[in-house]
């Protein structure tokens, strides 16, 4: 039997998440901090749980990697984008969106 293959609108949407995350906290702002806007911390596991099966079933490594970033986000804000920023660009590999590992000379 086969392992299913994460969906490419999964690993994209997830993606999207992932980046929301890492511009708000490149831009400085703090998602623990209450406000009138959902939290991209809280729009992110949002759409963990809302793909947590297809998760469990292609990757469950994965599905470990990310979770386990978003739930130290508050505790290790040194380390968020070195830890998310690999997730996010599996991700964005997966969904068909990333760009080729090796881009070809410029000239």
């Amino acid at each position: 039997m086969t392992t299913p293959r994460l969906d490419p609108a999964t690993a994209w949407d997830l993606y999207v998440a992932l980046d929301y995350l890492a511009v708000s906290h490149t831009l400085g702002e703090d998602p623990s901090q209450p406000g009138g806007l959902v939290s991209d911390l809280a729009y992110a596991r949002d759409r963990v749980a809302c793909h947590r099966a297809a998760l469990e079933a292609a990757d469950p490594q994965l599905l470990e990697r990310v979770e386990s970033v978003l739930a130290e986000w508050a505790d290790r804000p040194a380390e968020r984008l070195v830890r998310l920023l690999p997730l996010r660009d599996e991700l964005s590999h997966r969904s068909g969106g990333g760009l080729p590992d090796m881009l070809p000379p410029a000239s």
